[in-house]
């Protein structure tokens, strides 16, 4: 498995975002680097929620004791609770790359961002394909905690984390580097964290090494998953789908 969390470097803004991505998509396994810059857009995903209330005084604490409580349930493998973390655009942008993993061939995939085609190797790669065709979401999380265990991020200390609050959307950041950001949306009274935002970062530095591969962006895409199931053929055999009954 990629040394995703030991190369991140110092800091919960790194190793919160692999969390994020390692309890959500199986992303992680695949990233043979740390994720850190912002960028991208995110092609599937499920609009933002619509801000419903003025924030509260103590919204910023709020927000961020939601972001500590996933990253202690993402330590204890529970998959429940990781579920229960997460927005509801986190969990559409989940089912839409699970479609992806089940349906979509190299052409499709090529189409997408390399973080999503990343991801939906990822998938194909770690996850059972009954769990990946049958199962909910908390299976598909927990099947993916599984395979990343002794390898997660662990908990962080989030004491010197910067909330901004606005509307619905708190935003928290390393004050050493503020443009590496992660998202919580406000759902029912409660903070939820946004996976999306983790994507934009990723994809971002994802493009950025893209772009120095003699490969092209689908041989990069290749190596960094070749590196992770054992080489190159191994590889090339996840650009074939899943499917609803292979």
């Amino acid at each position: 498995m990629a040394n995703t969390h030991h190369t991140a470097g110092g800091g919960w803004r790194n190793r919160s975002k692999v969390a994020l991505a390692c309890a959500v998509v199986s992303v992680t396994a695949l990233l043979p680097v740390a994720c850190g810059l912002p960028g991208g857009e995110d092609a599937d995903a499920a609009a933002p929620p619509a801000a419903s209330a003025a924030p509260k005084v103590d919204d910023a604490a709020a927000a961020k004791q939601a972001l500590a409580d996933f990253q202690a349930a993402s330590a204890a493998l529970d998959a429940a609770k990781v579920e229960a973390s997460l927005s509801e655009s986190s969990k559409t942008y989940y089912e839409n790359l699970r479609k992806l993993a089940l349906t979509a061939n190299k052409a499709t995939l090529a189409k997408k961002r390399l973080v999503d085609q990343v991801t939906v190797l990822g998938l194909r790669a770690g996850v059972k394909p009954d769990v990946l065709r049958d199962g909910d979401v908390t299976q598909l999380i927990e099947a993916t905690l599984k395979s990343q265990q002794g390898a997660g991020p662990g908990t962080d200390d989030l004491s010197k984390a910067e909330v901004a609050v606005s509307g619905d959307t708190a935003t928290v950041t390393d004050p050493e580097l503020p443009d590496a950001a992660l998202q919580l949306v406000r759902e029912d009274g409660a903070w939820k964290v946004d996976v999306r935002s983790v994507f934009d970062m990723v994809d971002g530095l994802l493009t950025q090494l893209s772009s120095m591969h003699s490969g092209g962006k689908t041989g990069f895409v290749e190596q960094t998953v070749a590196q992770q199931v054992g080489g190159a053929a191994k590889a090339r055999k996840l650009w074939k789908p899943v499917g609803a009954g292979d």
